[in-house]
């Protein structure tokens, strides 16, 4: 078989892909819009194309019988981790930082001894949508994240040759995860 690049493209596809995933909020808690006003604009998306971020995981645990001396596998509860971390850059104003700080807070600090999302919801929805790299064109395969938990905001090192940009990581926890329709009514912000 020849390695002409066309007749394998034909069979295979074109494999390479430049995607880029935007983080938005579908739902905040009240608790949040004071944040919002003063870190990124109250009603205003968080625009956020992330460096890199987690695809959620769908798991199921197996469960191993034996009956008859055959052996059977069976679906038991889900395992999937709920759990990810996504990193972004901000610019020398860290609006972006600002707002996750105050997200971080809910899950509780020294001072507040808060922990809102512990048994309950928290009321903060992230939708990840694909897009090509244009930033025009949604590709489909968007995510929403129900009930975020935000654990911690990372910084990376501060150096002299950032030339005022951030990066920062999120580490979230979620109670389960829905496609959906990336269309601009489904987007908004509550």
């Amino acid at each position: 078989m020849a390695l002409d690049l066309n007749t394998n493209r034909a069979m295979l596809g074109n494999f390479q892909r430049n995607y880029l995933y935007m983080l938005t909020i579908s739902r905040k808690p009240d608790s949040l819009s004071d944040a919002m006003a003063k870190t990124i604009g109250d009603g205003v998306n968080i625009d956020v194309y992330n460096e890199t971020i987690t695809n959620p995981d769908h798991k199921t645990n197996e469960i191993n019988m034996m009956w008859v001396g055959q052996k059977f596998i069976i679906p038991g509860v889900e395992e999937s981790a709920k759990v990810g971390e996504f990193s972004f850059y901000d610019d020398e104003n860290q609006k972006l930082y600002g707002f996750f700080k105050e997200c971080k807070k809910l899950t509780g600090t020294q001072k507040n001894n808060a922990n809102l999302g512990g048994d309950g919801p928290s009321g903060l929805d992230f939708n990840i949508i694909k897009y090509s790299s244009d930033k025009k064109t949604m590709m489909g395969n968007s995510k929403r994240l129900i009930n975020c938990k935000v654990y911690a905001v990372t910084p990376d090192p501060l150096a002299k040759t950032n030339n005022g940009v951030s990066k920062y990581k999120v580490r979230i926890a979620w109670d389960e995860v829905e496609d959906f329709d990336p269309n601009p009514s489904s987007i908004a912000v509550n």
